[in-house]
């Protein structure tokens, strides 16, 4: 929480929310580890919000174990009653983002992906393990745990997002990664995410909607392409989304925020 203390200082203001990463495999992520990270980052000042992976995301595991549909039939059953209990006795606010970014042919979880077990995960299968998961922690009575849908923003052949959303009964938030990252042309903050945005209102009229990763490159090709520069667009771009409650940086590989990016985190936010 050090690094977290020092970046409030820089900036001016301490995160509302506080995103981190576990995989169920992880030696972290027992059910009393994840209530003691929760209570940590609480303790700071901070709401967690918890991205929970049935999988790795390292790219060498391919095949990728842990099929949706395996998840859906109860095969991690008693790990997530335990995990929903720990989660019910901390009754501490928790947002818990569960495999996003599942539109994305690079995420284990994604349709038309392969597991360990010769399935393929679909996107039923997808909403079915999202249902189940969800369906433990309801009967554990973790109704203080906000469960945050997540996908990457919409890409040219990317799936449908309507057929991924597991429904307004078992989600609370909205959410979507973007990245301003070079890959495509320069994209300002609205150009990034406005398309997404808008399929995200289509999906639910009523649910909030979050930026749960994005990040900047520190230059584009062109005069005046800054991260910095690029920050201090987002509060226009905020106005025509107004239902974006939170952003959040992903402040690491290659978007670690720089002395001028929290000079002007301090001006837009601070």
């Amino acid at each position: 929480m050090a690094s977290v203390d020092a970046l409030a200082k820089r900036v001016g203001t301490g995160p509302r929310l506080l995103l981190w990463y576990e995989a169920w495999s992880s030696p972290w992520a027992t059910p009393s580890q994840l209530a003691s990270q929760c209570r940590l980052v609480a303790s700071a000042g901070c709401t967690p919000m918890l991205t929970w992976m049935t999988v790795d995301q390292a790219p060498s595991t391919v095949p990728a174990g842990l099929a949706n549909a395996e998840v859906a039939r109860g095969s991690q059953d008693a790990y997530l009653t335990a995990c929903a209990q720990a989660f019910a006795e901390l009754r501490a606010p928790v947002y818990l983002r569960l495999n996003p970014e599942m539109n994305g042919v690079w995420s284990p979880w994604a349709a038309g992906r392969s597991t360990v077990t010769g399935e393929v995960n679909t996107a039923e299968s997808y909403v079915a393990m999202w249902r189940h998961v969800r369906g433990i922690f309801d009967a554990a009575g973790a109704d203080q745990v906000r469960w945050v849908w997540s996908p990457n923003i919409v890409y040219s052949g990317s799936p449908s997002l309507a057929h991924l959303y597991p429904g307004d009964d078992v989600v609370d938030v909205l959410a979507m990664d973007g990245y301003n990252d070079l890959a495509h042309s320069w994209r300002a903050p609205l150009t990034l995410f406005e398309d997404t945005y808008g399929q995200l209102l289509a999906i639910s009229s009523t649910k909030p909607v979050f930026i749960a990763e994005t990040g900047c490159v520190p230059t584009g090709t062109a005069a005046g392409e800054t991260s910095a520069a690029w920050i201090r667009e987002f509060p226009a771009a905020l106005r025509q989304m107004p239902r974006i409650e939170n952003v959040t940086w992903f402040d690491a590989q290659g978007y670690t925020l720089s002395v001028e990016d929290t000079n002007a985190l301090r001006v837009v936010f601070g």
